[in-house]
């Protein structure tokens, strides 16, 4: 019976001991109120441990402390209160017209080195003036060896000798919801990924917007990769890259690649722009290595000819695309600033990329449905056996192309009649009718489970 006891009184120890040793996750929180935790970015990392989440409260983070942020390789959340549109990282680096080298400090906004996975969050805080130090990438962020999660966030008027608004190297990070916009770079304006032969690591983007991004021409380098310039293995995923510039080539992407390949599935390649004459044949993607390739699938690519299954081996596209007009609710477009022959002193103005629909479209001024005159052919128009995920019904039952597709703010499907008054159940694209084509959808989704696709 003492045995029993004693073999009782010692397990009952050891449990209390583990419990008593297990710290719960932290929330530390960041302002320069009295009340807060800490008054800068980095103090609340620095002190915080796995799990935690940093929480940043509303206003715009200058100085030390508040730009080079390092995560330092810890497992934690670092995400704004109230969204990108409240909390702002301005990094306040010195801007110059060109990206020659000046001997100026430069500070770029958060910096992954120290081999941060996906249980390092970033999320929803904008970051702007960065610029990368010499010749480094990653203007706004640089991910080197590191592959964290960079959810809900803007970045914005960054730039860098590659990769303006991102950088990475060595990485697999996962960005999903990112809205890259307006920074500059001499390859990648938007995005610059970086080339490793040795690297098997598929950087992966979900439902990002690369916009009004510049790759600056230069006599002995650059110009490369307006919104997106791929040196390794990547996989976009119901993206939007429109309105970029390149004054050499490739306005929308620019590969280089070699053994490896990216892809593209349910994304739109649009309104991008290719400076010099001499290379301006009006290709949105541009490759320049036959050994490497850029797949397509269900995606829209303006100009690139249309068609099913096409292989272009002097492109390097491979899949199938069309190039019909998206049918945006507003485009984004760049101003001349009153000079219309020079490029380096437009100014962005940012569009709607929500899709036309006769059924109506989001709109998020009004926090409602507008019904427009035509609709999208980019409507239902993606890869079959992707989840609609949340799309708001009638949604056709098929996923739509570009940013908003799988969203609850995809716009809805239209089938030339007034929208079904009552759901009927077995009418899963909402046709107001029970047909085959309701037959077709459910078989192609029989036995799926969820997961297959990221959020």
């Amino acid at each position: 019976m003492r045995r029993e006891l004693s073999h009782i009184v010692l397990i009952a120890t050891v449990f209390l001991l583990a419990v008593v040793s297990i710290s719960p996750a932290k929330i530390i929180r960041v302002d320069d109120d009295a009340d807060a935790d800490f008054g800068t970015i980095q103090a609340a990392i620095d002190a915080a441990e796995d799990n935690d989440t940093v929480l940043i409260a509303p206003g715009t983070y200058t100085g030390d402390g508040n730009r080079d942020i390092d995560f330092k390789g810890k497992e934690i959340l670092v995400r704004s209160q109230d969204g990108p549109e409240t909390c702002v990282i301005d990094c306040q680096s010195p801007t110059n017209s060109g990206l020659q080298t000046v001997h100026l400090q430069r500070y770029r906004g958060v910096h992954f080195h120290s081999g941060e996975g996906s249980g390092s969050i970033l999320q929803g805080v904008t970051i702007t003036g960065g610029s990368a130090p010499g010749n480094e990438p990653g203007g706004g962020i640089l991910c080197d060896g590191a592959s964290p999660r960079i959810v809900d966030c803007v970045l914005r008027g960054n730039r860098a000798r590659r990769g303006g608004g991102i950088g990475l190297v060595k990485s697999a990070a996962q960005l999903e919801r990112v809205t890259i916009v307006n920074n500059t770079a001499a390859d990648g304006g938007g995005i610059g990924y970086g080339y490793n032969r040795l690297d098997a690591s598929t950087a992966l983007f979900v439902r990002c917007v690369v916009a009004g991004n510049h790759a600056e021409y230069h006599p002995r380098y650059g110009g490369e990769g307006g919104g997106v310039l791929v040196e390794g293995y990547a996989r976009f995923v119901n993206c939007l890259i429109v309105g970029n510039r390149a004054g050499y080539r490739g306005g929308g992407i620019s590969s280089r690649m070699f053994e490896q390949s990216c892809s593209f599935e349910n994304c739109i390649v649009w309104g991008n722009e290719q400076g010099l004459e001499l290379y301006g044949d009006g290709h949105q993607v541009s490759t320049s290595s036959s050994h490497g390739a850029i797949y397509v699938s269900n995606t829209v690519i303006q100009d690139e000819g249309q068609g099913e299954h096409i292989s272009d081996p002097e492109q390097g596209l491979h899949g199938n695309w069309f190039s019909s007009d998206p049918c945006f609710v507003q485009p984004g477009r760049w101003e001349s600033n009153g000079t219309p022959d020079s490029w380096l002193d437009d100014v962005w103005v940012d569009g709607d990329y929500h899709l036309q629909s006769q059924a109506g479209h989001w709109d998020s001024d009004t926090a409602g449905w507008v019904v427009d005159d035509l609709t999208s052919p980019c409507i239902d128009a993606g890869d079959p056996n992707s989840p609609i995920m949340y799309e708001p019904f009638p949604n056709g039952g098929a996923i739509n192309i570009g940013a908003y597709g799988g969203t609850l703010e995809a716009s809805k499907s239209y089938f030339g009649t007034p929208l079904c008054e009552t759901i009927i159940a077995g009418d899963i694209n909402g046709d107001c009718k029970v047909d085959f084509e309701d037959l077709a959808i459910l078989m192609r989704h029989w036995l799926q489970s969820a997961g297959q696709m990221p959020d």
